[in-house]
């Protein structure tokens, strides 16, 4: 039975419900229509939008009808028509690209469901990042810059002045992530003013209080709406909501020096840290705070950990040779390790040769990309597709101009 799709869409409107960002014009209301005029609906309801978007794509396939799509889909548009043949599995493809600034580039979702003529279907499609852009936390140039990719394309920043702190000084980044919606959260590391913000995206004059503290890292738990932190005020690793509220205390480490963290798909924590007699340690804790293990071996002095390939990585400064990166699996114990000392303290380094690996970036983590500097000299960013080496590729020099950086050596 032939049927025809028609897809409406309504002004732009944003409303939140249980934490779910909705938007109606984007919610294809489809209305299938057969041969004696017989009406069935499809309403698509897509989570997880930006702030700001540029365009639209969407596209249909399924068995037995060539797939159709829509690009570049003008958010401010008020209707178009599209036709699509009911029948059994039709996927819905969405691609979302947000508004300039944004440090996502492109989310996509997709869900398949059958549609039957005279009948309403609900449809949800979850958009997830997709592509991201590079955010650096250049801190003691008192900025957050972003780049689309590691040859510094789209180069941009905001300073303190630009976001509604009262002089550029009072920001202080050390560390920076990214919520499921393409928001930036930023650890502040000011003693005086600092705490967590977040900003929704480059073109943001203003920001979002979140906590109150020298903030030195933080990473979000996407699956549970949490920011994890350090709180090396208090020596603590906290976390909260999107908003600040619900704060707890996961961990209490007094006397202890407390550097990176980073959160497994399961929310445990690895952080890297030092006991109060300054030995190296990358510990692992549940996600309520509960001690797991200590990792100790090869360290010389743990800066950061991501988790990279179901793998834990830890950003070693300072170390001997061959161990300036440092992969564990999940339960800490060692699998490889990669890098050595620079031999002239130049840039661009040469393949495995490190300044200093200090800090892991927010990206995708298809590749390994973070921060090396001793914080004397050095002041790069790194990127390499595994843990040998290939794709090896550095961005940035010294100084305060464009693609150049003045880096922390560690805290």
């Amino acid at each position: 039975m032939e049927s025809k799709k028609y897809v409406y869409y309504y002004p732009v409107i944003f409303f939140v419900l249980m934490g779910i960002i909705v938007i109606f014009f984007s919610s294809c209301n489809l209305v299938t229509r057969d041969k004696t005029g017989e009406l069935a609906g499809t309403s698509i309801t897509v989570r997880n939008l930006p702030a700001s978007i540029s365009s639209i794509e969407l596209s249909v396939s399924g068995e037995g009808m060539e797939a159709i799509g829509v690009t570049d889909i003008d958010p401010s548009e008020t209707g178009y028509t599209l036709e699509v043949p009911a029948g059994p599995d039709r996927t819905f493809e969405i691609r979302v690209y947000p508004g300039t600034g944004n440090a996502v580039k492109s989310f996509f979702g997709s869900a398949t469901e059958s549609l039957t003529a005279g009948e309403t279907t609900e449809v949800t499609v979850s958009l997830e990042i997709e592509e991201m852009r590079i955010l650096i936390p250049d801190r003691d140039n008192y900025r957050l810059a972003m780049v689309d990719d590691i040859l510094g394309n789209g180069w941009k920043t905001i300073k303190g002045t630009d976001i509604g702190f009262s002089s550029d000084s009072d920001f202080y980044p050390s560390d920076v992530d990214i919520d499921q919606y393409g928001r930036i959260y930023i650890a502040n590391a000011e003693f005086t003013n600092g705490g967590i913000v977040r900003i929704d995206d480059f073109n943001s004059t203003g920001k979002t209080a979140i906590y109150t503290g020298a903030i030195t890292q933080l990473s979000i738990d996407k699956t549970n709406n949490k920011v994890v932190f350090v709180d090396a005020t208090n020596d603590l690793v906290r976390s909260c909501d999107y908003d600040g509220n619900g704060g707890v205390t996961l961990v209490t480490l007094s006397s202890y020096y407390l550097y990176g963290l980073s959160l497994d798909s399961d929310g445990n924590i690895y952080l890297a840290n030092r006991n109060p007699s300054f030995n190296p340690l990358v510990s692992k804790y549940s996600p309520t705070g509960t001690f797991i293990k200590d990792y100790t071996a090869n360290l010389s002095s743990p800066e950061d950990t991501v988790v990279w390939e179901n793998t834990v990585l830890v950003a070693n400064n300072s170390a001997s040779s061959g161990y300036f990166l440092i992969q564990l699996d999940r339960d800490l114990n060692y699998i490889a390790s990669f890098g050595n000392a620079d031999a002239d303290g130049q840039n661009p380094q040469p393949v495995g040769e490190f300044f200093g690996p200090t800090r892991f970036l927010a990206v995708l983590n298809r590749k390994i990309t973070l921060i090396d500097t001793t914080g004397a000299y050095g002041h790069s960013v790194v990127s390499m597709d595994d843990m040998t080496g290939t794709g090896w590729e550095t961005y940035g020099q010294s100084g305060t101009g464009v693609g150049e950086f003045h880096f922390f050596g560690y805290c």
